[in-house]
């Protein structure tokens, strides 16, 4: 029998006429609107550092980086700075959404990764307090921010507060999805579903809260901000995988925004919205002039499960993960499920899954191993990760990244081989630019490259 690699290269080839091969750049959480992971180009199986020295941009949590046309890359810091990085390892700048005067941050927070527009733009949430600064949790919101590629203020949206048993602060990463020139940008809040454009204008809100535990199901109405802020910095995670308890301070899932199902561009985009304790739901979203959102179809969840970002193949598959250690493949379209596989280890898979070019085999990450699962959820090949992640992977033609406590990963697609660097990880996911070039960030605020081809 082939290899797994050479099963999975003849494979590609035999099918990549029909749907595709995946993501052409990385401007977005898990490189595109689906969360696919992957990206269409190769990679060297050494792990070479790009630049002199690690570029320092301050803590990280689960931001992950994102990158620009120009090869630009950006990351959001716990200090809530946007950090800038250019492609040869320089810092182009630091936009500090505590010192705007227009915005009136206190203690902001940037948790997740930016979301790269049309132009070059840039778009991220950022997490704060408002001004009276209790530990209430209506006091704690989040903002879209918009920026300019030159680093300077466009506008903003602070979302809505919350019902008392929700909070009003979102950890999850914008989408953005491009139509006729315009960028659009999707975001999900605890149920509920926003959609604006790049004048950071709503057009579009739909309130999709189904939680099957009732109103005393979510986050308590009060919380500890230093605690919240102490888990986001990155070591407290770690310990929390073992008290179940601390599970309200866990990320939220990141939408998926499907646009194309093999070869057909779909006329209204499906919206997936995970939300923790809540349950799954599809959306269909009609573009401007008539903008709507109607439900497609709707999976309640259990009041204790917490969920990965949904990820949908290019062949219309949904995969999602579950804190309880499963895997569940669902047909986009209806909802149904195709099959559900518990991992081996029966860890927490809170790690968004990844598809290699696109649509054939699934790698999957619980706290300790990745794994890699065809599509009829048999299992191919596993590989135990030196050190705790949630770090999602990424997947180039030749290999998959992946980030832990242990260091930085490096793997063949039939995860036989590894190549690693000791730097603190786990927590913040890789990205790979069309050059073939690989970047993550360091659990202690350093952005490390390594070259392409």
């Amino acid at each position: 029998m082939f290899p797994l690699y050479l099963r999975l290269t003849l494979k590609f080839f035999i099918i990549s006429f029909v749907i595709g091969c995946g993501s052409s750049n990385w401007k977005q959480f898990h490189a595109d609107g689906q969360n696919q992971g992957n990206i269409s180009v190769n990679t060297l199986k050494t792990l070479t550092p790009k630049w002199n020295a690690p570029i320092n941009v301050g803590q990280v949590s689960y931001s992950s980086p994102v990158i620009d046309d120009d090869g630009t890359i950006y990351i959001g810091t716990v200090d809530g700075v946007l950090v800038a990085v250019d492609k040869k390892g320089s810092i182009k700048w630091r936009f500090e959404t505590s010192t705007q005067s227009r915005l009136n941050f206190i203690n902001p927070t940037i948790v997740s990764s930016a979301a790269i527009g049309m132009n070059n733009d840039i778009y991220f949430i950022v997490s704060f307090m408002t001004p009276s600064s209790s530990d209430d949790v209506h006091d704690i919101r989040s903002a879209l921010v918009h920026l300019n590629n030159d680093g300077t203020l466009a506008c903003s949206y602070t979302l809505d507060v919350r019902p008392l048993h929700l909070p009003s602060w979102t950890t999850s990463s914008p989408k953005i999805v491009h139509l006729n020139s315009k960028d659009f940008i999707l975001i999900a809040n605890q149920g509920i579903l926003y959609v604006f454009d790049s004048n950071c204008q709503l057009i579009t809100q739909q309130d999709n809260l189904n939680c099957s535990g009732g109103v005393n199901a979510g986050t308590p109405t009060t919380l500890d901000y230093d605690k919240l802020s102490e888990f986001y910095n990155g070591p407290y995670i770690f310990q929390s995988w073992h008290n179940m308890n601390d599970a309200s301070y866990w990320i939220d899932p990141s939408i998926a925004v499907v646009t194309k199902i093999g070869n057909e561009e779909l006329s209204k985009p499906i919206v997936i919205v995970a939300t923790n304790k809540c349950g799954l739901q599809a959306w269909d979203w009609t573009p401007p002039p008539n903008p709507s959102l109607h439900l497609k179809w709707n999976r309640s969840g259990d009041e204790n499960t917490f969920y990965s970002s949904p990820a949908v193949s290019t062949a219309g598959e949904l995969i999602l993960g579950f804190r309880e250690g499963y895997l569940v493949s669902k047909d986009v379209m209806t909802g149904n499920d195709n099959w559900l596989f518990k991992i081996p280890s029966q860890e927490p898979v809170l790690a968004s899954t990844s598809f290699y070019a696109g649509s054939l085999h699934i790698f999957a990450v619980s706290l300790n191993n990745i794994y890699v699962v065809d599509n009829n959820k048999v299992l191919l090949n596993s590989f135990h990760l030196p050190g705790e992640t949630v770090s999602s992977p990424a997947i180039s033609y030749d290999r998959v990244y992946v980030s832990s406590k242990g260091g930085f990963h490096s793997l063949a697609t039939d995860l036989s081989t590894i190549a690693s660097e000791a730097f603190p990880g786990g927590m913040s996911s890789p990205a790979i630019d069309k050059d073939g070039s690989i970047y993550f960030v360091s659990s202690d605020g350093r952005l490390m490259a390594y070259k392409g081809p």
